[in-house]
């Protein structure tokens, strides 16, 4: 097997560049959909995923330039939205999952979109209600035609809503050798409570307690759990790694169920406040399994 070997203690110099990331080239590259203007991105990963969906954008009459190595031009000053009715572009964005990030381009400026449930690699939690559900918040509606496997999103006009997506517990991170820890405390309080999650359970770390001599006697009314912690030595995380399974632990009821399409609001519910183990796309709806608070439970 080949190996890298690596020796310490010699200076570094010289420069790199970092390729840029694949998540965040999908994105900024489905986003030049938003204007008709010629936008230029540098530092464009050399990835398949990356080239599949420039390929699809050029199929959708988007004039792309590649100028040099790593940088391209996009202008979708003449997109054709009827290529997303087609087979062709139903069988390309079908296999590729970063293809869903169209979406909301389209809609924003043209008032409706149209996609398959796309496929791509499956590391990881890669779920599409979140996408579904920020959708329909920002005033937006979708149908899904379980023959053709396909998504339908239209929206006359578009509006700004507040979101908290995907958090079972909110973890506070408090620099303790600061002297103003406690109104960035209170800062971090009225944000939260401005978000409306006053319901989800807090651990607060007061991190940086290895400067003092002893522990100090840190406290937080408003959190579920508190703990003096060093990042640095280590001192205190498996106290917190145990409150972190405490709370994921606490008042869950098991939930294996079929939502319409139409509900895939509520499989947000589980993302929330507890935890989805798997989901899987059919023709008759999101079969989602998992756990959940009791409390929600009675709201699905």
């Amino acid at each position: 097997m080949s190996s890298f070997v690596i020796e310490g203690g010699y200076r570094l110099s010289g420069e790199i560049v970092p390729q840029g990331a694949k998540n965040e080239a999908l994105e900024v590259i489905c986003a030049t959909l938003l204007t008709p203007e010629k936008v230029t991105i540098h530092n464009v990963p050399d990835i398949l995923d990356v080239n599949n969906l420039i390929q699809l954008l050029r199929d959708m009459r988007v004039k792309v330039e590649h100028p040099s190595a790593d940088t391209y031009t996009f202008q979708a000053d003449d997109v054709d939205m009827e290529y997303l009715s087609t087979e062709e572009f139903l069988r390309k964005s079908g296999s590729l999952r970063g293809s869903v990030m169209i979406v909301g381009p389209l809609v924003a400026r043209f008032g409706r979109a149209l996609i398959p449930k796309p496929g791509g690699d499956k590391i990881g939690r890669r779920r599409l209600d979140t996408h579904f559900v920020g959708i329909q918040k920002l005033g937006a509606c979708f149908s899904y035609d379980a023959g053709r496997q396909v998504y339908e999103i239209e929206a006359r006009q578009l509006k700004g809503a507040y979101m908290l997506l995907d958090a079972d517990m909110i973890i506070h991170v408090v620099d303790c050798s600061n002297d103003d820890y406690e109104r960035h405390m209170a800062t971090v309080y009225e944000t939260l409570k401005q978000l409306d999650v006053g319901d989800k359970p807090i651990i607060t770390l007061f991190n940086k307690c290895d400067k003092y001599g002893e522990l100090p006697i840190l406290k937080d009314s408003k959190a579920d759990y508190v703990e003096n912690i060093s990042a640095r030595t280590g001192v205190g995380i498996d106290e917190f790694l145990e409150d972190v399974q405490d709370i994921i632990l606490k008042s869950r009821i098991r939930i294996e169920r079929v939502f319409p399409y139409s509900d895939a609001g509520k499989i947000q519910l589980i993302r929330e406040y507890g935890q989805l183990e798997s989901e899987e796309y059919t023709q008759e709806g999101i079969s989602v399994k998992g756990y959940v608070p009791a409390w929600v439970g009675g709201k699905l």
